[in-house]
């Protein structure tokens, strides 16, 4: 199982960070090791769950973004 699902764009609150966000690809985030649901995130917390706050010199956050895209 992965450790990210994409749901689709829409305009709501990050359970994450709190945030309300328009428009933006929310994700449901899965625990690694108890493969539990653990909330529904934006894609703002999704990147830096992944890929850490370097996440622009990532080879692997680029290619994430282009499989984003293609949804």
């Amino acid at each position: 199982m992965k450790q990210m699902i994409p749901i689709s764009k829409c305009s709501e609150n990050c359970e994450s960070c709190g945030k309300y966000y328009y428009d933006t690809y929310f994700f449901k985030w899965y625990s690694i090791i108890t493969k539990e649901y653990l909330c529904k995130i934006c894609i703002k917390c999704a990147t830096r769950q992944l890929f850490g706050t370097k996440f622009k010199h990532n080879r692997k956050y680029h290619k994430w973004l282009k499989k984003l895209e293609k949804i």
